[in-house]
């Protein structure tokens, strides 16, 4: 018998890095894959995951709502392919851990307990899939939640009448406007739902929304 040559050795190698698993692999699984949300929690706060589910593998990235620090987070996990069922580990910049444990019901939540750090002991969890604004060139939703500031400022183009085009937008999607800018830069305070942000950011008299923000003196 002959031996391997070290052609055949290399190739063998090469062709060992090139499918060494670094992530989720085969058809992407929309069950899971995509932006979600946690629902409304009496504090403000909330929870944001952006997943990839793929042959079994879950990794993404995530964010929760805090006043101070790195708020960023780190995803990995794995989910049965015949079921509804996944684990999804979350880990933070301090290198704590926090495990999602639960299923997917229907194709918009995802139901389960969290347990860790932060947290108590399984504590009831539902994320949301995240709305999507209904256009290809929505406006640019700017800056982060603040739980100590949970509403939006919406930004109109300098042509609008702020005051007539803030009535008509509460009137066409539900919501109070709190606050009327009516010189530059032009817009509105307001309280909206997610889903009520997604459909704004494709108004063409919207420029941009932000996150409302705390300010704060130095006395």
């Amino acid at each position: 018998m002959k031996s391997p040559t070290l052609f055949a050795i290399a190739a063998a190698a090469l062709l060992g890095a090139c499918y060494e698993f670094t992530g989720p692999a085969g058809a992407v699984d929309l069950r899971l894959s995509g932006e979600w949300i946690t629902g409304p929690i009496p504090s403000g706060s909330f929870t944001a995951l952006s997943l990839q589910a793929a042959g079994g593998r879950i990794t993404g990235t995530g964010e929760q709502s805090l006043l101070c620090c790195d708020n960023s987070l780190a995803i990995s996990g794995d989910y049965s392919e015949t079921s509804e069922s996944f684990t999804i580990v979350i880990t933070y910049p301090g290198g704590e851990t926090a495990t999602f444990v639960g299923v997917a019901q229907g194709a918009d939540s995802l139901v389960g307990g969290w347990s860790g750090t932060p947290g108590a002991l399984g504590v009831r969890l539902v994320f949301y899939r995240r709305p999507q604004p209904p256009c290809s060139d929505p406006a640019p939703l700017l800056g982060t939640y603040n739980p100590a500031a949970p509403g939006y400022m919406v930004q109109f183009h300098d042509n609008v009448d702020a005051a007539a085009e803030a009535a008509l937008l509460g009137d066409r999607y539900g919501f109070v406007v709190s606050i009327v800018y009516q010189s530059a830069p032009k817009g509105f305070a307001a309280q909206l739902s997610p889903a009520t942000v997604a459909v704004l950011r494709c108004e063409p008299a919207v420029a941009s929304i932000e996150y409302d923000g705390v300010v704060t003196t130095n006395e």
